[in-house]
């Protein structure tokens, strides 16, 4: 049987490694309003380093596209900034995207305001009656009840026509 000593120790070792990480994620991150457009920086971030990759996480495969083409001229920045990566590896995360506030006080002017949730996006009246007809239309019970619930997302006032 271990000493609670041994066990706070060891979780003190975790936790250096884990703030260690943390720290050079953070730092890697710091480096892309310097390498990447405004418009793409409010789209990707830096989420791991291991094994001389950088994990970068962009919330559309459109925003991991024009990631990718600039692959080359990031890698040779964080090479300048003695960063021992290596290799990108680029992911899709669909889930609410929100950049740290870091990244967006360096890279953005202070009257840009960034919207902090994403969907669902209102219809117009005239797509929701397509939508409805389309549903009216079909008989597979699924499709019909998905067409309704996007149709259900028009909304009155918004604007649109």
């Amino acid at each position: 049987m271990k000493h609670i000593g041994e066990l706070v120790e060891g979780a003190q070792n975790v936790l250096q490694q884990l703030w260690e990480k943390n720290q050079q994620v953070q730092q890697v991150n710091q480096t892309l309003p310097n390498i990447l457009p405004k418009p793409l920086l409010q789209h990707c971030r830096v989420v791991n380093v291991r094994e001389h990759t950088a994990v970068i996480y962009t919330d559309s495969a459109a925003w991991a596209t024009r990631l990718r083409y600039l692959v080359p001229q990031i890698l040779q920045v964080w090479q300048q900034h003695s960063f021992t990566i290596i290799k990108i590896e680029i992911k899709v995360h669909l889930e609410t995207f929100v950049p740290t506030e870091s990244v967006l006080h360096t890279a953005l002017a202070p009257e840009t305001t960034i919207s902090k949730t994403r969907g669902p996006y209102p219809l117009t009246q005239n797509a929701a009656n397509y939508l409805r007809h389309t549903a009216d239309a079909t008989s597979h019970p699924r499709l019909k009840a998905v067409l309704l619930r996007l149709a259900s997302r028009s909304q009155t006032g918004n604007g649109c026509k």
